[in-house]
């Protein structure tokens, strides 16, 4: 019975879209990735070789070797035996014969990390009721090493997550907690683990917050609002988009002005004077006062729709004259920041006239190329899956950058965006960043960080700013890494954009970050809708 309800807990883990998403805090965090040490390299294959298991056995370098057992993986229950059999070669003895004295707290952390992560989800002893060392845990593994140098970092915080995998089953609370502890007891100067390698878990653990009663949050209405798809800048406001509709923020105090419910939102815009909204019913406009549906005018055309019994057949039927078509690519094109937006749905386009204060489908469309668009100064770009990159040029054949080709390498796209310098970057979709420089015809690998799914440039700082899908936002100043805002309570990072003022936004799934220098000093504050304005 109790077997049966720990499976149906995993279960409900695996589907709920929590923090464990199946797998767990000790095998969550890749924090290897950050290391290019030619023997992580070596370990990233997944097999312990003779020469890994000499170089564990070589005192020192904690930190590297904490990075080859993750790069090692999981699930691997020879790991801990090979090491083992070497370690006892080592003191002339056998594993039968090995005592929990003989290694040192280096070979104990070292052999206790591989046993945890061959066996993470019981945690047992390496072999049952056996004598000596061959009967212990990698918990008690651990522990012992902990004990003998306290004052290792990576010691520590490995043995906290091996700790908070055995609480995972009775307190998601006591995961945070646990690997909180040895964060805040160590100061920045005695973590022997590199920066990022310790957000890499972090970023995983920080979940794990919410379940903590000291940090648990209230219900809140207005959570759907903070979920944003979509920012941009409008007036004096930064303007967060959802699907549920479209809250204002004051962008120099950071307050929420006006908040607009609507229903199946899939795109918004703004120009000199109107906000747009276009969901899957209609197209409205804010004057600054109140909305007003307009009118579409489509060009007479013939669709196949599902018919007759059970809907099983397909007829031929005239399109409705004046109502808009439904694509899931469906959304706003912007030609300039001072003029109306248009409508594209499906390779169609509309425009809208001031005179008829409605949207006129064009005879003709320029921009069939694509499915996203993006304004990159005055130019239009375009980006669609089977198409790759397209370059729109005024009065000339558009320019086509064909994915997992010579001229971009990149196998999806993210989004595109453009800097001070006119150099046009291309945010691939598992991370990879391309730069185009001007006059050039092939986008050229950036380095950096992996995993970024936004950038963001002050041309007259020489600054560019990358987001992170896990890790916060980078600061990059002439071309090096400068600084990094981990950013542990904005959750699933989606969009980064710096305004006029220079203070760079960053929307998520909880919320909203914003990162300035303005008052002289670094700053990062963070804004949650949780009351209509």
């Amino acid at each position: 019975m109790r077997k049966s309800l720990s499976l149906l807990v995993s279960l409900l883990v695996f589907c709920s879209g929590s923090p464990a998403r199946a797998d767990s805090p000790l095998t969550s965090a890749d924090f290897h990735l950050q290391y290019q040490h030619p023997m992580v390299k070596t370990a990233r294959k997944g097999t312990l070789t003779p020469a890994l298991t000499s170089w564990l056995l070589r005192p020192g370098k904690t930190p590297l070797k904490a990075a080859v057992i993750n790069a090692l993986g999981w699930r691997r229950r020879q790991n801990a035996s090979i090491f083992l059999t070497a370690l006892a070669a080592k003191y002339k003895t056998t594993p039968g014969n090995m005592r929990m004295a003989t290694p040192t707290a280096e070979e104990l952390f070292v052999l206790g990390y591989l046993a945890a992560m061959g066996d993470y989800q019981r945690l047992g002893p390496m072999v049952k009721k056996a004598p000596g060392i061959q009967g212990k845990s990698a918990l008690d593994l651990l522990k012992e090493a902990v004990k003998r140098d306290p004052t290792d970092f990576t010691i520590a915080l490995i043995n906290a997550l091996v700790t908070a995998q055995s609480q995972m089953k009775a307190s998601f609370c006591k995961v945070y907690e646990t690997v909180n502890t040895v964060l805040v007891a160590f100061p920045s100067a005695k973590k022997n683990l590199k920066e990022d390698a310790v957000i890499a878990i972090v970023a995983y653990t920080r979940h794990y917050k919410k379940y903590c009663p000291k940090f648990k949050k209230r219900p809140n209405r207005y959570k759907d609002f903070n979920s944003a798809n979509q920012l941009f800048a409008w007036k004096q406001f930064m303007v967060v988009v959802s699907y549920k509709g479209i809250v204002l923020w004051d962008r120099k105090t950071l307050k929420a002005s006006r908040l607009f419910a609507k229903k199946y939102l899939r795109s918004a815009a703004g120009d000199a004077t109107s906000l747009w909204a276009l969901s899957t019913k209609n197209v409205e406009r804010f004057d600054g006062k109140k909305w007003k549906t307009l009118g579409v005018n489509n060009r007479p055309r013939t669709i196949s729709v599902r018919c007759g019994h059970r809907k099983r057949k397909w007829c031929k039927v005239k399109e409705k004259l004046t109502k808009l078509p439904f694509h899931y690519s469906m959304g706003f094109i912007r030609e300039s920041s001072s003029t109306p937006p248009l409508i594209h749905v499906n390779g169609r386009l509309w425009r809208y006239q001031p005179v008829l204060k409605r949207f006129i489908e064009e005879a003709s469309n320029p921009f069939t190329n694509a499915s996203h668009f993006y304004l990159l100064g005055d130019e239009m770009w375009g980006y669609d899956y089977y198409r790759g990159i397209t370059r729109f040029v005024r009065w000339s054949t558009p320019v086509v950058f064909p994915l997992r080709s010579t001229s971009f390498r990149g196998k999806a796209l993210r989004t595109l965006a453009i800097d001070g310098s006119k150099n046009i970057w291309a945010v691939a979709y598992k991370g990879d960043l391309y730069r185009l420089t001007p006059g050039a015809s092939v986008f050229q690998r950036f380095g950096g960080p992996k995993k970024i799914i936004g950038v963001a440039f002050d041309g007259a700082r020489d600054r560019m700013w990358m987001l992170h899908r896990d890790m916060g936002v980078y600061l990059y100043k002439k071309g090096r890494r400068a600084r990094h805002f981990f950013l542990e309570d904005l959750e699933y990072a989606r969009d980064i954009l710096r305004d006029a003022e220079g203070r760079v936004w960053v929307s998520g799934g909880n919320g909203l970050a914003v990162i300035d220098d303005t008052t002289g000093k670094w700053r990062t504050r963070y804004a949650v809708l949780t009351k209509r304005p």
